[in-house]
């Protein structure tokens, strides 16, 4: 499936699928480009927007920069102005941005967290979660992923929307296990709550 097919308005910084007033927001990793390893964040946006209808949003994250996500949102707004309703999916430093400053964000109703650094300023990820008021946060962890080993500190995040799973096999990157990878994002995508 050509990405060409889609309307799509790509440069380097953010790559955007406009679809209804809901809108998955793809955080990537630190370093990371709008496309990822072999096109994945790319390829997971179109079948988002083809199979939901959803607006998607692929953030870059550039090394050497920090992100500002109530900046980033504010511009996605600009660009798109009867955005609703976000879903975030962070993925390591993304996860990390999103556990810390997505309180910040009224719109954002929802978070999946993939392979978030725990060992990184734990002390602002718990009190970034603890103050969300949106209705659901997500966590995962692949189990050969650096951060599992502190997985039990999730515990310690007095919330009642935080829910927090781990998944076999995978490493920080889902090596080797681009599928598991695409059915955990859609599944969250999927499983939306009324």
């Amino acid at each position: 499936m050509s990405i060409l097919r889609f309307p799509i308005e790509i440069d380097a910084r953010i790559g955007i699928v406009p679809g209804n007033e809901t809108c998955v927001y793809i955080k990537t990793g630190k370093g990371d480009s709008i496309y990822g390893y072999e096109g994945k964040y790319i390829a997971i946006a179109m079948r988002i927007y083809k199979d939901f209808g959803y607006t998607v949003c692929v953030s870059a994250n550039p090394m050497g920069e920090d992100c500002v996500l109530s900046d980033e949102i504010a511009e996605l707004k600009n660009r798109h102005a009867g955005i609703k309703e976000i879903h975030y999916i962070g993925i390591s430093n993304g996860a990390l941005v999103g556990a810390q400053q997505a309180h910040q964000i009224e719109t954002i109703k929802r978070m999946l967290l993939i392979n978030g650094p725990l060992m990184i300023n734990w002390h602002k990820t718990k009190a970034g979660v603890e103050k969300f008021n949106g209705k659901e946060v997500v966590f995962v962890y692949g189990e050969k992923d650096p951060s599992f080993k502190y997985y039990d500190l999730l515990g310690l995040i007095k919330s009642n929307v935080v829910k927090k799973n781990f998944v076999c096999g995978a490493d920080h990157n889902f090596s080797g296990m681009a599928n598991e990878f695409r059915e955990l994002v859609l599944f969250f995508v999927g499983n939306s709550l009324e």
